[in-house]
């Protein structure tokens, strides 16, 4: 996969993440009244094309950390405790600033900022807002990411196929439709956990690393996976709406805890990986806004809520355009701001409060 390629699903996948959210309210809408000529139904559509997106993110979080930092491991200079000392150094704050300032700006908005274990057992858990669980994630993935990039490229390949393996293994067992059969069979309750990413994303962060060291060469397999992503997709659907006539709770079947997403996710990324990316037409506009996406991630549902507080009978999917377009708008031009004062300052100190404010708002 080239780099216009990551590029263009890393702005479609952020804009698809949006629409998740966006059309949360057409899902109990359509689960209550199974409206299909409504405009609920055609959200509903894309919210379940949208489900790629989360896992599709950590995928390329790693594939693209790994052709960013793999080099550096040829570098017989530097051991391996100052590689991980680096990252860490380099990377973790650029996740961890941004979470600490949303949560806490979301529980201050919510009245619920007091010092206490319950507020700690909140920023554990990304629970401060509803979409900050995925920094949690984030975070998880950039502390483990130099013990498995040293892994991948200093062990055998078939240990990290194995781990490959052995994480999917994991992940189908506590899957949604696989873990209602197996565990069903072995009389065992499923624990709930409807988000850890050791279960659940793992093996997507395994994959993004184990591709960055084995690039694959277009071929004519990226029509078969076109063919099985295509009904992968239908599965996807039609889960979804056999399952919104028999429970009460979209969060129940409505995730990438399904088996029907996991196969769908799989197909897209092998799609990708087979397809002629040069025959992509190459726009500048591509690496700019990929570099917005994180932003638009982070500040996002904060323009939801206000669009929706404004025009509470719009049609989700006009509140999902509008907080897209507004979204990448607004980030743009913070960012041009940033870099504009940069451009003018003229003192050391006043280049870095510029720098701290760019990291700890998520902008890029």
């Amino acid at each position: 996969m080239n780099r216009e390629l990551t590029n263009l699903i890393k702005i479609i996948a952020a804009v698809l993440v949006v629409g998740i959210h966006a059309t949360a309210n057409s899902e109990q809408r359509f689960r209550a009244a199974h409206d299909y000529f409504s405009l609920d139904f055609i959200s509903i559509l894309f919210n379940q094309i949208a489900r790629f997106s989360v896992p599709i993110f950590i995928y390329f979080s790693a594939f693209g950390l790994a052709q960013s930092h793999k080099n550096d491991l040829a570098d017989k200079s530097i051991s391996w405790i100052a590689f991980v000392r680096n990252f860490y150094a380099k990377r973790i704050p650029s996740i961890l600033l941004p979470y600490l300032l949303l949560s806490l700006l979301s529980l201050t908005l919510q009245k619920k900022f007091i010092f206490s274990w319950e507020t700690l057992d909140i920023l554990r858990y990304g629970r401060a807002d509803y979409h900050l669980y995925f920094l949690i994630i984030l975070l998880q993935c950039y502390l483990l990411f130099p013990f498995l990039l040293i892994a991948f490229f200093r062990a055998p390949k078939i240990s990290a196929f194995s781990w490959i393996a052995f994480s999917t293994a994991v992940m189908l067992l506590f899957l949604k439709g696989t873990s209602d059969f197996v565990l069903g069979f072995l009389q065992i309750a499923h624990p709930g956990w409807n988000g850890a990413f050791a279960v659940y994303l793992l093996p997507y962060f395994l994959l993004g690393i184990y591709h960055a060291n084995k690039p694959q060469e277009p071929s004519r397999l990226s029509a078969f996976w076109f063919l099985i992503t295509i009904l992968s997709l239908i599965w996807v659907i039609f889960e979804y709406i056999k399952d919104s006539y028999l429970f009460d709770n979209a969060m129940y079947y409505n995730h990438f805890i399904r088996i029907s997403v996991f196969i769908y996710t799989f197909s897209f990324i092998e799609f990708l990986r087979h397809i002629n990316a040069s025959r992509i037409i190459q726009f500048k506009i591509l690496s700019p806004l990929a570099g917005l996406t994180f932003g638009v991630y982070l500040w996002h549902p904060q323009i939801l809520r206000l669009f929706e507080m404004s025009f509470p009978s719009a049609p989700t999917i006009i509140a999902w355009i509008v907080v897209v377009v507004v979204s990448f708008a607004l980030i743009k031009s913070i960012l041009m701001a940033l870099q504009y004062a940069e451009r003018r300052s003229k003192t050391n100190v006043f280049i870095k409060i510029i720098f701290f404010t760019q990291k700890i708002c998520g902008i890029r």
